[in-house]
């Protein structure tokens, strides 16, 4: 005889070591079931493991799911994606860029004709176009 409550499910991953900068813990995941392909779960990491396996290079990261109807079941097989590793950014032509002092500008356009000068971060250059 087993007993369990399965209200609440642990969604455990192993991540490769070059990707555990993308997980923390509190931070949020989505998980797709492939028995479930139309239902996507949400929950939070709880536990990034002490320790690295250091023949497989890998992390095991664990996250809680709410399971109130009781449809997904242990053993599940899906797909975790670690949100707080997804920035959305907005990306410029490195023409656009003024360099100022020391500092990076992009001019944006309020109104018709008028143009206000924003400060921005450049964090990677690669990606300017």
């Amino acid at each position: 005889m087993t007993i369990s409550d399965l209200s609440l499910l642990w969604a455990i991953t192993n991540i490769p070591e070059a990707y555990i900068r993308f997980c923390r813990i509190g931070g949020e995941v989505q998980v797709e079931l492939a028995a479930f392909p139309e239902k996507t779960l949400r929950g939070r990491v709880t536990q990034i493991a002490d320790t690295l396996d250091a023949q497989m290079r890998i992390v095991k990261v664990r996250a809680e799911l709410s399971n109130p109807a009781g449809r997904f079941l242990p053993e599940m097989y899906g797909q975790v994606r670690y949100l707080d590793g997804q920035h959305l950014a907005p990306v410029v032509n490195a023409e656009s860029l003024v360099q100022f002092g020391g500092k990076s500008y992009v001019f944006i356009e309020e109104k018709p004709g008028k143009f206000m000068r924003r400060e921005v971060q450049v964090r990677r250059r690669d990606l300017l176009i």
